[in-house]
């Protein structure tokens, strides 16, 4: 997502499933260009309730530095189960991407 940024690539949204951990604002120190991408981009966070790796609490974390960090439009999911991505998930996941996508006048393709 910053390599795309940073070549000036347009990043509608991104997914991010059983994230544990938040490299936003060392990045941005050292590529302060993309801040204005990056605060414009939608970004999902999925994990599973019983996820140990990546627990929600963590994610939650996460979702916190990243509005820290300048992003507008974080959604975490919580769904069944451990650290497993499912069907249903990534449903969910494209429908709330296009939303996003919609409302800023852009289209996932």
């Amino acid at each position: 997502m910053f390599s795309l940024s940073l070549e000036g690539r347009r990043v509608a949204g991104m997914y991010l499933g059983g994230c544990n951990e938040d490299h936003s604002r060392g990045l941005l120190a050292e590529f302060p260009r993309v801040k204005e991408r990056l605060s414009q981009m939608a970004i999902f966070l999925s994990v599973g309730e019983e996820a140990r790796i990546a627990p929600p609490a963590t994610a939650r974390e996460v979702a916190g530095h990243l509005r820290g960090s300048g992003v507008q439009h974080v959604e975490v999911s919580v769904h069944r189960g451990g650290h497993r991505f499912g069907v249903h998930e990534l449903g969910k996941v494209l429908r709330w991407l296009r939303g996003e996508a919609s409302e800023k006048g852009a289209v996932l393709e």
